[in-house]
């Protein structure tokens, strides 16, 4: 009777956890469903609303350092895509703002917009974040860290018996963790962003995609930490940190896209940076930049500090003595007919091997204050004896920074109205007829090693190269030279390179390079801010003081 009497005891003790668990999922269900419904997005077109909405926006993340972001854009009949034309991102707390960058000019945004994107203490989540991240570089020079694609955290998460539910997208992640459908209609997604008013589905469409985006984070970190409290500590931001290790600033590349292909994607990685090794670029030093050694003329003045192997190559050539052995010190024997002008201390001091940056001392690169391709323009004597303006910087300073170079770039691009080269600028383009007669011809060289077309489709491709060639008949030896033939042309409505014409007017202005020089180290320094520059690194290095032609400095 008594284990009878338990019995009942256990069984209805079991009901009530079940009951008790359903009822509680439930309700935190439709706690979600009316946080994402809680209030209607801010549909913001103006500076001053955008101000407010950062006012609003920095109170939220002063509690709760994640952001959910997206973007939309239009396309043109050809495909190509149009700059992004709405940004959308969403708080912790439900509130959500629709961005309409096509209506803001780039200068008008607001610079708490810049730093929050900016701020890699502030993570910014979402599906593919990084590429919009990327759009909105560039498409208007916000730099965006911090990304964390969501697919990171569910693939790293997410329970193994579940996995096979896992297919990627925002819609699949919302079915996995909020058990909710979202309608992705091709109609919202692919209307018309720039359009005067936005209609009630697109806002509501793009409200949805970056409060979904805050719910799935929210369950995510809620079931593997067991908790989310209003005023987070640091205990819960250390759990949230451990979660994330290693996801933030990755692209995301499916299992299935790794096993097909090996690309050459840069991802950053806190302090590490990983690459293909098959790529120079980004290719970390892999012996000191800076030796130290010494030049002295034959009156024993010193002339510079270089590189070991310079200083040797004089000695070799028979035109320099070795002196000293430490420091390795070479004295010319002959008077050199560069001798040390305005700014020389610059080159006579020893410099540290590190990041000027942030000081790290284990990995570095060069980096070219004001860009090669706009350096190799400037008139002959102004090119050499640069080295004021190659600095040292560790991989994520130096991606960093190239990020920024990108936003005076595409500057200068506006204001010199010099288009970058590419697919409609370019030197040199593809004939549409040679590339079409090109792929019949490999097509036909590929049938014949493995003879899968079908006849008739042999007789066109046979067409296509008759008409080419303009013969009756086509034999091998046509096939074979079509494959190698070149298709590229002179295209006429080529406007030069950007970098030439930028300076070529840049020399028309008064004191037009040296202006263009300080803009560059200028940059640098705001946006960089270097904690080790060389001590007499300067923004007006080999600038003479009094006004003058440009090609005058020293």
């Amino acid at each position: 009777m008594a284990n009878r009497t338990i019995s009942h005891i256990v069984v209805a003790s079991l009901a009530g956890v079940a009951m008790a668990t359903y009822l509680l999922h439930r309700w935190r269900k439709a706690w979600k469903r009316k946080r994402m419904q809680a209030a209607d997005p801010i549909i913001i077109e103006t500076t001053d609303a955008l101000d407010m909405a950062m006012t609003r926006i920095a109170d939220d993340i002063s509690r709760f350092k994640v952001i959910s972001l997206d973007c939309e854009w239009c396309s043109e009949k050809d495909g190509r895509r149009r700059p992004v034309a709405l940004l959308q991102l969403a708080t912790a707390s439900g509130y959500s703002v629709l961005i309409r960058l096509c209506k803001l000019k780039r200068h008008s945004l607001s610079q708490s917009l810049k730093d929050l994107l900016m701020d890699k203490g502030i993570l910014k989540v979402g599906v593919a974040v990084l590429d919009d991240a990327n759009r909105l570089l560039n498409d208007h020079g916000l730099i965006t860290r911090g990304c964390l694609d969501l697919r990171h955290l569910v693939y790293r998460h997410l329970p193994r018996d579940l996995r096979s539910k896992f297919t990627g997208g925002l819609s699949n992640l919302a079915e996995i963790y909020l058990d909710e459908s979202l309608n992705k209609s091709d109609n919202v997604r692919c209307g018309n962003w720039e359009a005067e008013v936005l209609s009630q589905e697109q806002v509501k469409y793009g409200a949805q995609d970056v409060l979904v985006a805050m719910e799935i984070f929210l369950e995510i970190v809620h079931r593997k930490l067991s908790r989310i409290p209003e005023q987070p500590d640091s205990s819960f931001w250390n759990g949230v940190g451990t979660m994330c290790q290693g996801l933030v600033d990755i692209k995301y590349k499916s299992k299935a896209s790794e096993r097909k292909t090996n690309t050459n994607v840069l991802t950053l990685d806190r302090d590490k940076l990983s690459i293909n090794k098959s790529s120079n670029a980004y290719k970390p030093r892999q012996s000191q930049m800076y030796h130290n050694c010494r030049l002295i003329a034959p009156d024993g003045q010193m002339l510079c500090t270089c590189h070991r192997q310079k200083a040797e190559w004089y000695v070799k050539k028979g035109i320099g003595t070795e002196v000293s052995q430490e420091p390795y010190t070479v004295q010319l024997n002959f008077e050199p007919s560069g001798m040390p002008g305005l700014d020389r201390a610059y080159y006579l001091q020893d410099k540290a091997n590190m990041c000027v940056v942030c000081g790290r001392e284990d990995s570095y690169i060069r980096k070219n204050i004001v860009p090669h391709e706009y350096r190799r323009h400037f008139p002959e004597k102004l090119k050499k004896h640069t080295s004021h303006d190659v600095l040292l910087l560790c991989l994520p300073c130096h991606q960093l920074s190239s990020n920024y170079d990108r936003i005076i770039r595409q500057q200068l691009v506006e204001e010199y109205n010099a288009p970058i080269t590419n697919t409609t600028n370019a030197r040199y383009r593809e004939d549409p007829e040679k590339v079409k007669a090109r792929s019949a011809a490999k097509a036909l060289q590929r049938h014949k090693k493995f003879g899968q077309l079908p006849e008739k489709r042999v007789a066109e491709l046979e067409g296509v190269l008759a008409k080419f060639w303009n013969m009756e008949r086509v034999d091998e030896d046509v096939v074979n030279d079509t494959v190698t033939m070149s298709v590229k042309c002179e295209n006429e409505d080529f406007q030069g390179s950007h970098g030439e014409k930028v300076i070529a007017t840049v020399m028309k202005e008064e004191n037009g390079l040296q202006k263009f020089e300080r803009r560059w180290r200028q940059n640098f320094l705001e946006t960089m801010k270097p904690e080790f520059l060389p001590v007499l690194w300067s923004v007006h290095h080999r600038h003479k003081t009094t006004d003058g032609d440009e090609n005058k400095m020293s």
